[in-house]
């Protein structure tokens, strides 16, 4: 096991490195000067070029990213052009934000996820059955924008049961959880209700039932378990998709977390700080998937890493 966390870990190095180099390339493709951006085109032009040639802005692009690597693999990920702070402290400074929004959505995801799809795979055919895959249906369609703008208006502005914006108590995470993590509990709901109808026409559920085994143990000890990997598996590459999710979340309900941060830094074109965002999004992103993995083992004992 450990040999092949080590394994992982040295395989994510030229993904991380090929991503950087995407990203770096992308942003210096597009047009328009970061310096005007910044002071918003008041300066004149020539202050424009003397900021740009002190920032290292008109030097070639091999050099420009030698320089962003070499400082990267000494843990500087350079300066923000716009704020001037320092990079890898404005990250971790917002990443608590995402991560607890993450993780309110993934547990409002997680808990409806898997109560639904076992609803569905226990009634077949059935009207709860419908029912369940009707709010699949609606969970994968909705955007996480729109969701979460409904929330708003009639859970915020309408009812005034909850507040809005901000992320300073527990009431504040609610609606952001719940449109996060509607479209992650629609994933999981599918995933739970085929894996859980696969198991149950597997020969040694029929065993159980045969021995008098009641329904609740067959469901819960003999099938539920066995039906969990294929779920382990979607819940671990979908919790990587809520960091990127939460760029929309963070921006409609205010909170100041990873992905405001990048909406923030691409509409002042802050390479420095995307790039910083980017490469640490894709770290937490493969540690993730490398977790879950792990929790194969866990889950079952015929699953060999060596």
């Amino acid at each position: 096991m450990t040999r092949y966390v080590l394994r992982r870990l040295v395989q994510a190095v030229p993904t991380l490195f090929g991503l950087s180099v995407l990203v770096f390339l992308l942003m210096n493709w597009v047009p328009g000067n970061p310096v005007e951006m910044m002071f918003d085109r008041r300066l004149d032009p020539e202050a424009v070029e003397r900021i740009s040639r002190e920032l290292g802005l008109y030097d070639p692009l091999p050099v420009q990213y030698g320089r962003f690597l070499w400082r990267a693999l000494h843990g500087d990920l350079g300066r923000s052009l716009r704020t001037h702070q320092d990079v890898t402290q404005t990250i971790l400074q917002r990443f608590p934000a995402t991560v607890r929004l993450a993780v309110s959505a993934m547990l409002v995801g997680v808990t409806l996820g898997l109560a639904v799809g076992l609803i569905a795979a226990v009634f077949q055919n059935r009207p709860a059955d419908r029912g369940a895959m009707l709010f699949v249906l609606l969970g994968i369609s909705m955007p996480v924008f729109w969701v979460a703008m409904v929330l708003q208006l009639y859970f915020g502005y309408r009812w005034r049961l909850l507040p809005i914006s901000g992320y300073s108590s527990v009431p504040h995470m609610v609606l952001p959880a719940i449109a996060l993590g509607t479209r992650y509990a629609a994933s999981i709901a599918r995933m739970t209700r085929s894996s859980m109808l696969e198991v149950l026409r597997q020969d040694y559920v029929r065993t159980a039932r045969a021995k008098g085994a009641s329904e609740r143990l067959v469901l819960l000890r003999h099938a539920f378990k066995n039906a969990l990997v294929p779920i382990v598996t979607l819940i671990g590459l979908e919790a990587g998709g809520l960091l990127t999710g939460a760029v929309l979340t963070e921006s409609v309900f205010g909170i100041p977390g990873l992905g405001r941060l990048a909406y923030e830094a691409i509409l002042y074109r802050d390479y420095l700080l995307i790039q910083g965002v980017v490469l640490f999004t894709a770290a937490v992103y493969i540690l993730a998937n490398l977790a879950v993995d792990v929790a194969y083992a866990a889950l079952n004992p015929r699953i060999r890493y060596d």
